[in-house]
């Protein structure tokens, strides 16, 4: 049994996208249970997170599964604590604007990358094995969105890839063009802490995940002015605003699917992301490690 410290902070590290707005809801309409919630907005992608998690700059991290998942398999010190967003996240796959090639013609291409390990890494060798390209893709580290959509404008790099609605805006401006788009074939977002910070913080987890949940459900009812606030904050047309908003699911449930972890790392070796070995029958790791039985479970 853990015990809440009044006047704690727990820091949730994500990126600055529609996605998270249900955590700021969670704090404006005091959803979580008079537990102090500060929201950590991290450019850098999952990678960047993975560091400020480890550097302790922030607690709980909402990330990219199949990144989490590389990570743990690999061998990192966390544990999952459900899944945040349980639909697919569609990945923009995007040139220079005036540049004239299709997904195909991008085959051995350099692809710009927020750094390794990150959804934009892993997701480029998806592609890749999906396309069945024999020229793998070779890549250049750009740290952030920002200066991915520099680089693929000045030809440093010939693409990159990136949530679809947070890069729409910047199509709309003439920046960058959108050729094509690859779903992940898993849920896209989830939690996860270092061991250490959940076995001593389990109450407040609960309380806070729980709260984040009813965060979800509010912004989800409320869709007009979700919508409205969506477009405010984040640049998106009413029409793409909706069309996001019409197809993102948030969990309602602590539960994790064992199928969808599986095939999760059963991609990942595909994809050249994690070895062979990792599911070898003799030697595979049992997906029920990957996440804290403490605040989640595990399903079949």
């Amino acid at each position: 049994m853990t015990v809440s410290v009044p006047g704690k902070i727990m820091k949730i590290g994500g990126v600055p996208e529609h996605f998270n707005e249900p955590i700021y809801i969670g704090s404006e309409e005091k959803l979580y249970g008079g537990r102090n919630v500060d929201f950590v907005t991290v450019n850098g992608g999952t990678g960047a997170m993975l560091s400020h998690l480890y550097e302790g700059k922030i607690d709980v991290a909402i990330a990219l599964t199949e990144c989490l998942v590389a990570e743990i398999e690999k061998g990192g010190d966390l544990q999952l604590l459900g899944n945040y967003v349980t639909s697919p996240l569609v990945w923009g796959i995007s040139t220079g604007a005036d540049v004239k090639l299709s997904v195909d013609d991008l085959e051995g291409k350099v692809f710009g990358i927020s750094r390794y390990g990150s959804g934009s890494h892993v997701m480029a060798y998806v592609l890749a094995a999906q396309r069945g390209w024999a020229a793998k893709p070779t890549f250049k580290v750009c740290n952030d969105f920002a200066t991915l959509r520099e680089e693929v404008q000045s030809g440093g790099i010939d693409a990159f890839l990136w949530e679809t609605f947070t890069t729409k805006p910047y199509e709309d401006r003439g920046e960058v063009s959108i050729i094509g788009g690859i779903p992940t074939p898993w849920p896209c977002f989830s939690m996860v802490a270092k061991r250490e910070y959940i076995n001593s913080n389990v109450d407040d987890l609960k309380t806070i995940i729980n709260g984040l949940r009813q965060a979800c459900t509010s912004f989800k009812t409320n869709e007009e002015k979700s919508i409205a606030r969506v477009c405010k904050k984040h640049l998106l047309t009413l029409e793409d605003a909706k069309i996001w908003f019409d197809g993102v699911v948030y969990t309602k449930s602590n539960a994790m699917s064992r199928a969808n972890l599986e095939n999760t790392r059963a991609i990942l070796v595909e994809a050249s992301v994690l070895p062979p070995s990792c599911v070898d029958p003799e030697n595979k790791r049992d997906v029920e490690s990957y996440i804290s039985t403490l605040v989640s479970e595990l399903v079949e």
